[in-house]
């Protein structure tokens, strides 16, 4: 699990799941390319899962509003 507190009320725009895969295959990546490599290229199911940000998010179109000094998980 991570978590995210912005010091002030900031704004996060919606994201694909592709887009939250990639972002986090990239972070892996930083630390152990192999692995990175093998969560990129294997078809199989993924040994991971990646959830939906939660906490106090205030829709508005395209985007959320995070308000600040809160905590958000995934």
């Amino acid at each position: 699990m991570s978590e995210l507190t912005p010091r002030t009320a900031s704004y996060l725009y919606l994201v694909s799941v592709r887009g939250l895969h990639t972002w986090f295959v990239g972070q892996v990546q930083q630390t152990d390319p192999d692995l990175s490599q093998l969560l990129r290229d294997e078809q199989s199911e993924k040994a991971f899962a990646i959830s939906g940000l939660e906490g106090d998010l205030l829709p508005g179109g395209k985007k959320f509003q995070l308000l600040g000094d809160r905590i958000y998980r995934w």
